[in-house]
């Protein structure tokens, strides 16, 4: 999780950000973390918006943990 964090600011990648994102949520929900995951969820979604292609691994991500925003 914490090699993630750097690739999910701006000045990345679009699917750097976005991935990062989705894998962090991942992390967080399986730490017990619900709300945090949501919101990275949630981040992913703004940064990735307009692309098919990223609104599917956000997608199954959330798929993945049940845990849809």
């Amino acid at each position: 999780k914490e090699m993630l964090l750097p690739l999910t600011e701006a000045g990345n990648d679009t699917i750097d950000i976005v991935v990062s994102c989705c894998y962090i949520a991942k992390a967080d929900y399986f730490l017990g973390n619900e709300e945090q995951a949501k919101n990275w969820l949630k981040k992913a979604k703004k940064v990735g918006a307009g692309s098919p292609t990223l609104h599917q691994i956000i997608s199954r991500i959330q798929r993945e943990i049940n845990c849809f925003v």
